[in-house]
């Protein structure tokens, strides 16, 4: 049977995936999160449905990235670009692939902060804001507690944009930072051992604690003898007495969405997770953009102009794309309770982006600008 030929076009897109140790199911996750959008919502366009090539980038390195760009380029021209991968590398990318009016749109966690003026207009980001976070949550406790901090984290994350945006947090509202304490250990038992022979426990110190998930677990277990509070990353899971605080955007570290749970159990037979919500999310800015493609001569306008004015609805909160930085955003979400998954209270909101320009141009200088070693922390 004979068929027009609009009727067998495709909407090309190139889909990067990189691998992570410590995270391994995430990079499916994430791209499973992109497929059940359109599981959910019919696949189905004026210039034909949407096709996925997912390309393995390895461990997401500039150059591995550049790489499979060169080769996709040289035979296999998108119609866009996605990637899970640092947002400085994801800079690089579009720069690359601007001269053929490609537009990329870079989703991660949100840890590396980047100039706003470095980023070129075909280039768009899907994070969860984690340094925002952070330095939110840093100026909120300054705020609120009138007390020491001890600052405790490992080696490898000193330079953790994260970090380093919490700090800038607690210091805007005069918060003093007693000690910073950094441990070499990549295993609990060790860690725990280089803690108690470094740090002196002083009731007087808020201890804040930065560690990638296998590290953060015991810390907290640790510190939960001594301490009855304790601020920490989110991505903790035990349940002990001890009074946590923490900081991301509602709804998205923990997927209550009717609609997505019930999708990810029928399609994926499994509970939706972050990485499954940042791929859906994703997702969502792809059919947007792809419903906008007609005529060919105006694609590369159509998509940024689609993303430019791209709202996202998770429970109560919109999440939109920020004019200026071209990062899907909304609402930071500062947390108090015994875990993430229960028994917690909201007890701070702000905009993630409502930053003073003086500490936003501090924390994106290129000489302190830090890649994140764990890739997914």
């Amino acid at each position: 049977m004979l068929q027009k030929k609009e009727s067998i076009t495709r909407i090309k897109v190139c889909v990067f995936i990189p691998q992570s140790s410590v995270y391994p199911g995430a990079s499916l996750n994430f791209a499973n999160g992109i497929k059940l959008y359109f599981t959910l919502f019919e696949n189905n366009f004026i210039r034909g449905p949407v096709e996925l090539e997912i390309i393995d980038i390895g461990s997401g390195s500039a150059s591995k990235v550049k790489e499979k760009a060169h080769e996709l380029l040289m035979n296999y021209r998108p119609n866009f670009i996605l990637g899970y991968m640092n947002s400085s590398i994801g800079i690089e990318l579009a720069n690359m692939v601007s001269a053929f009016d490609i537009p990329v749109l870079i989703s991660n966690l949100g840890e590396n902060a980047v100039k706003s003026s470095e980023v070129p207009e075909n280039l768009f980001f899907n994070t969860f804001q984690f340094w925002q976070s952070y330095f939110h949550l840093g100026k909120y406790l300054s705020n609120e507690f009138k007390t020491d901090w001890l600052i405790i984290s490992s080696l490898h994350d000193t330079g953790y944009d994260p970090l380093r945006a919490f700090r800038a947090g607690l210091q805007s509202n005069d918060g003093r930072i007693a000690q910073e304490i950094y441990l070499n250990a990549s295993e609990g038992k060790e860690l725990i051992m280089d803690f108690n022979d470094k740090v002196q426990v002083s009731k007087n110190e808020m201890p804040v604690l930065f560690f990638p998930t296998t590290l953060l677990e015991p810390m907290i277990k640790e510190l939960g003898k001594d301490y009855s509070e304790i601020i920490s990353t989110p991505f903790f899971k035990s349940e002990n007495d001890t009074m946590k605080y923490w900081a991301f955007p509602n709804g998205q570290l923990h997927v209550s969405e009717p609609k997505i749970v019930a999708g990810a159990k029928e399609y994926l037979e499994t509970s939706p997770d972050l990485f499954h919500m940042l791929g859906y999310r994703a997702g969502g800015m792809l059919y947007k953009a792809a419903s906008k493609l007609d005529d060919t001569t105006n694609d590369y306008k159509n998509i940024l102009n689609a993303w430019r004015n791209f709202k996202f609805r998770v429970g109560n909160e919109t999440f939109s794309v920020d004019p200026v930085t071209n990062e899907l955003c909304g609402l930071t979400n500062v947390f108090k309770g015994i875990s993430p998954q229960e028994s917690y209270e909201l007890i701070h909101s702000v905009h993630s982006n409502e930053i003073d320009d003086s500490v936003w141009e501090e924390l994106t200088e290129q000489r302190s600008a830090f890649t994140n070693p764990y890739m997914f922390y």
